[in-house]
């Protein structure tokens, strides 16, 4: 039976600090400096070293000690009391508790101590911290006793407000620290737990996490939460639960019920100011549907919102910030000239871009204004849009006419403007007899032959005429029949989910309301105006006429599906890329929408079949928004939104397999 060995000797000792110097033979070798100017702070706060150095006499060449002592184990501490010593908060001579040894080995003693300590866990330190917090101590006092920041230690005592039962979870190591600090974003300990055990085993980021506790919130960077701002929301009583632990997140608002109820009355507000204005209706809402103004018409503004100089320096000034930031967002490292310029240049970019165009009052009084938000919670004013009935009822002529002739109108409508019938037409009851129904249709279709075939002689006229029987049907709701049997129409008006979201949408709302500006209010004058163009200005209306009548959308019951074949075709023409048009494959606008099965053949095509493997075990929701994280850096598009290349039609057989009547070189031959 062994015996066990007696500890060796060591005595505590109080020993000036100028009688201390590091030993050779201390086994830290490497260290941070940042961890010795935390601890002296934490030192000077409690007054003192709370564990004693270990320390051996120095021998003189006899064997004799000379009054010094080395400090074997304890280097950290003792160069943060010589940090002090320079600072002025410790006497050079101050007696600092120590442990002297006299046997063994120095390194031994070095090692030990070093090696052999175990931190203290993350959650007892936390406990302590609440601890201190309930008996009063200050936030800023436990910082400055821990040298931490007062956010660290709000941090940990946020940790403490999560459920009891994943503190547990965390202390037995089946929950790590992010995942713990992802659950501070809710004090529902109730909502905590469910959410933990409705986790699956594979994902259990903190990313899911945290969209899983607040799934019924809405973020602080929520465009109607900048709308109302978040002083307001509070103000009213809302609670906003903040993540401690998300840098860039403001948090999130709990009460959705309060925030629409803010936004509403901040939208009547600013409607009632328009109304107050002279506009004659407004309409506000938090966003409007892809075509919500197609049966409407824009009247013309007495002046602009930015004339032709003031529209090109808008352009010379967005050109000079870009090349002040370099193309980027980073203004902090401006020296201060440049800074002075680029808030200038803001200011005034900010003057233009804020000005609106004027118009008169007359016609305030017959139209009105949309009011809604944008994409950065702004309000949104689009103003000027008259209603069909309102436009029918207003006098043509007066202060301002409706139509104002110019220099460049050209010659009076013909008979063959389709819309002005010709004068003689409006005063047949006046000058002449009665005509037959039956005669006014043979007579007409005479001279409907004998315009197709005139027509058909006259490529420019043709091309003016199918430009206007176009626009009629594009841009008015009210009068819009043409004599050519052509028609257009804009089917994409039904709401279908975040269609007005998207880039394309918004360039393509944008262009029209801008031709629709150009054009005369009445259909009757379309004619007229369309002949004033350059033959340069009706190409390009041809166009975005043309493009406004596309419609290659799938219709499920639908049995003729060449539309769709003819969209494909056109696709490949234009080498249609809906990925550098600004498409994003989202959950909300596919993945939800699709099969698991297509939900991981998507991702097993845009990142490989070992990440789409993860995802098997996820239930639908939770996959759908994985998908949409995985392959948003990818240009993978749903199948409905490829474009595949134009080819060639194969033919079936070869031509040693055409028959004898249709081989020419076998007729030549015969």
């Amino acid at each position: 039976m062994s015996r066990t060995k007696k500890l060796p000797p060591a005595t505590q000792a109080m020993i000036p600090l100028d009688k201390l110097v590091l030993s050779e033979r201390n086994v830290r070798k490497i260290l941070k400096e940042s961890t010795i100017e935390s601890l002296a702070q934490s030192i000077a706060h409690v007054g003192g070293l709370l564990q004693s150095l270990s320390v051996r006499a120095v021998l003189d060449g006899e064997g004799n000690e000379t009054g010094m002592y080395e400090v074997q184990a304890g280097g950290r501490r003792y160069r943060a009391l010589q940090l002090l010593v320079k600072r002025g908060l410790v006497a050079k001579t101050a007696p600092i508790p120590c442990l002297v040894r006299s046997t063994g080995y120095a390194e031994v003693d070095s090692l030990v101590e070093n090696s052999e300590r175990e931190a203290l866990h993350p959650l007892d330190q936390f406990r302590a911290f609440a601890q201190l917090a309930e008996k009063g101590m200050p936030v800023e006092d436990i910082a400055a006793a821990f040298a931490v920041s007062s956010l660290v230690v709000k941090q940990r005592l946020k940790l403490m407000s999560v459920s009891p039962v994943l503190l547990g979870a965390y202390q037995k190591e089946e929950m790590t620290l992010e995942q713990l600090m992802a659950f501070a974003v809710s004090d529902d300990h109730a909502r905590q737990e469910a959410v933990w055990d409705g986790l699956s085993s594979w994902d259990k980021t903190p990313r899911t996490i945290r969209r899983k506790l607040n799934e019924h919130a809405v973020p602080a960077n929520d465009r109607r939460v900048i709308f109302v701002s978040l002083e307001a929301y509070e103000a009213a009583g809302g609670f906003i639960a903040r993540d401690l632990f998300d840098e860039e997140s403001q948090g999130y608002l709990q009460d959705a019920d309060l925030l629409n109820r803010l936004v509403e009355e901040k939208l009547a507000s600013a409607a009632q100011t328009f109304r107050n204005d002279g506009w004659s209706w407004v309409v506000a809402s938090t966003e409007f549907a892809y075509g919500h103004t197609r049966d409407y018409r824009p009247i013309r503004a007495i002046e602009p919102a930015l004339n032709e100089a003031e529209t090109q320096e808008l352009d010379r000034l967005r050109d000079e910030l870009d090349e002040l930031t370099n193309g980027t967002d980073e203004e902090d490292d401006l020296d201060q000239d440049a800074r002075a310029r680029y808030d200038a240049l803001n200011a005034r970019i900010g003057e233009l871009e804020a000005k609106r165009p004027v118009y008169s009052p007359e016609d305030k009084a017959r139209a009105g204004v949309f009011l809604s938000l944008d994409y950065e919670g702004n309000l949104a004013i689009d103003e000027g849009w008259a209603r069909p009935q309102d436009i029918a009822t207003a006098p043509v002529a007066g202060d301002r006419p409706i139509l104002e002739p110019s220099e460049d109108m050209g010659e009076e409508p013909s008979a063959f403007g389709c819309g002005s019938p010709p004068p003689q037409a409006a005063q047949e009851d006046d000058i002449g007899p009665a005509i037959p129904e039956r005669l006014k249709t043979e007579l007409t279709a005479h001279r409907t032959l004998a315009l197709r075939y005139a027509l058909s002689l006259d490529p420019v006229t043709a091309h003016l005429a199918a430009l206007h029987a176009i626009a009629r049907r594009l841009f008015y709701r009210w009068g819009a029949e043409s004599c050519l049997q052509i028609t257009a129409s804009d089917s994409l008006i039904p709401p279908f989910p975040g269609l007005k979201d998207t880039p394309f949408a918004r360039a393509l709302e944008a262009a029209h309301k801008a031709w629709a500006e150009r054009l005369p209010e009445e259909p009757s004058a379309l004619w007229h105006r369309l002949k004033a163009l350059t033959p340069e200005e009706r190409t390009d209306l041809f166009a975005h006429c043309v493009a406004m009548s596309v419609n290659a959308v799938y219709q499920p019951h639908a049995h003729d599906k060449s539309s769709v074949e003819a969209g494909d075709h056109l696709a490949s023409e234009l080498a249609l890329d809906m990925s550098a048009l600004g498409w994003i494959t989202t959950a909300e606008n596919y993945f939800k929408r699709v099969t698991k099965v297509a939900i991981i053949d998507a991702v097993r095509e845009a990142k490989g079949d070992a990440t789409a493997d993860l995802l098997l075990e996820l239930k639908k929701g939770d996959m759908a928004t994985e998908a949409e994280r995985l392959v948003r850096e990818t240009d993978w598009l749903p199948p409905f939104l490829r474009t595949a290349s134009l080819t060639e039609p194969e033919t079936d057989a070869g031509a040693d397999d055409l028959p004898a009547f249709l081989d020419e070189a076998a007729r030549e031959a015969a």
